[in-house]
């Protein structure tokens, strides 16, 4: 299961982009390894390894988002969500750029004025 969409599409958020006088872009670098999985879900993530049939077995376990499984994409964009949601109340105009102007990891955003985009 993909968990879905929760972000605007990349077109409506290019449109919105390219409606500002001043720009600003920035990436979320590393996106997937800074997010922890909680710790009831880790288990699910477990990595058994050996090299060679006769070579002992390890254990690995993943604590963080895992990239390239199908959830991945969708865990991310949800926490940027829940993020936007959290900081509603002291900061909204940052609540609404990282609610409407993510595309994944990539933050496409800007102002009418210098100010502004100071601001968020």
């Amino acid at each position: 299961m993909n968990g879905g969409v929760v972000q605007d599409d990349l077109v409506s958020i290019l449109l919105r982009f390219r409606m500002h006088k001043f720009v600003m872009t920035a990436d979320i670098e590393k996106m997937y390894r800074q997010i922890l999985i909680h710790q009831e879900h880790i288990n699910y993530q477990k990595i058994l390894w050996r090299d060679l049939p006769e070579k002992e077995l390890l254990h690995f376990q993943l604590n963080t988002v895992t990239y390239g499984t199908t959830l991945a994409p969708f865990q991310a964009t949800r926490c940027l969500q829940e993020l936007a949601n959290i900081s509603e109340a002291k900061h909204p105009q940052a609540s609404q750029v990282i609610a409407q102007d993510f595309y994944v990891d990539d933050l496409i955003t800007g102002s009418h004025s210098i100010s502004i985009c100071q601001e968020i």
